[in-house]
């Protein structure tokens, strides 16, 4: 599957850290749901010295999210809250934000700016 942006995750510095590309819908949720699968699965292998770590979605380039996109969001966020884990939105653009709170899924999703990003996990 061929993505419009590459997207990218973050090694060394930054573990647990994922670009994503500039849309989030149908036609790239897949290729995305294989790098953040591999993603949490590494986070929730952390054992001990992980608690309280997560993971942490660049979201500065994201133009456009449909519903599958949110769903994404929304089974990674559950699945690393039941280990006591976090999902970090780091930078959404302001349609994004927007749509989060009017939709509710801000009071669930943790979405942040990077002038806040020393308190973020990982």
């Amino acid at each position: 599957m061929q993505l419009d942006q590459q997207f990218t995750e973050f090694t060394g510095a930054l573990p647990g850290h994922v670009r994503l590309p500039h849309r989030l819908d149908g036609s790239s949720v897949p290729a995305v749901r294989v790098v953040l699968d591999a993603t949490v699965d590494r986070c929730l292998r952390g054992g001990a010295e992980a608690a309280g770590a997560g993971v942490v979605l660049e979201m500065a380039d994201v133009e456009w999210m449909d519903l599958t996109g949110l769903g994404l969001l929304v089974g990674v966020n559950e699945r690393l809250r039941r280990e006591g884990h976090q999902l970090v939105l780091l930078d959404p653009p302001r349609r994004l934000r927007r749509v989060l709170a009017v939709s509710g899924l801000g009071r669930v999703l943790h979405a942040t700016t990077a002038q806040c990003a020393g308190s973020l996990p990982g």
